[in-house]
């Protein structure tokens, strides 16, 4: 069984991330305007600028063209015969089913599936996939045990 996180979903999860940081660099950026007089103006510019640019311009790449062979899997989640491997962009957790015990369901906002090995575990947030998908890997992992 393999789960791929879809496009909507990468949108909405990307969103749901990028959005409280970017209020956070408003929000030093603007108490940098204003407290930080010493600071050159075209420098609070460019952070700014940069801050912004990079985590859009990721989303709108990954987002509009991200598409074909060459296709960059954002995240993604799979069980073999083998193991239960996660992947993200920044890099995956491997898991042999014979180390697998079993998985819980934390936190309120956003709630976070841990799989629980004997020697490892996997951790990743439940938005990351849509909720039809996040039933089949529960469903897949209950099936597990």
């Amino acid at each position: 069984m393999k789960v791929v996180q879809t496009r909507v979903q990468g949108l909405i999860y990307r969103l749901d991330n990028l959005v409280p940081p970017l209020i956070g660099i408003c929000l030093m950026s603007i108490a940098m305007v204003f407290f930080g007089k010493d600071i050159p103006q075209n420098y609070i510019k460019l952070y700014v600028t940069g801050l912004f640019t990079i985590p859009i311009g990721v989303t709108v790449w990954l987002a509009v063209f991200n598409s074909g062979k060459s296709k960059v899997e954002e995240y993604s989640f799979s069980v073999t015969e083998d193991a239960i491997v996660f992947r993200s962009l920044s890099g995956s957790g491997y898991m042999p089913i014979s180390e697998y015990k079993d998985y819980v369901v934390k936190g309120w906002w956003p709630m976070t599936i841990c799989i629980i090995g004997s020697k490892s575990s996997i951790k990743f947030s439940q938005t990351v996939f849509s909720a039809k998908q996040i039933n089949q890997i529960k469903n897949e992992l209950d099936r597990l045990r």
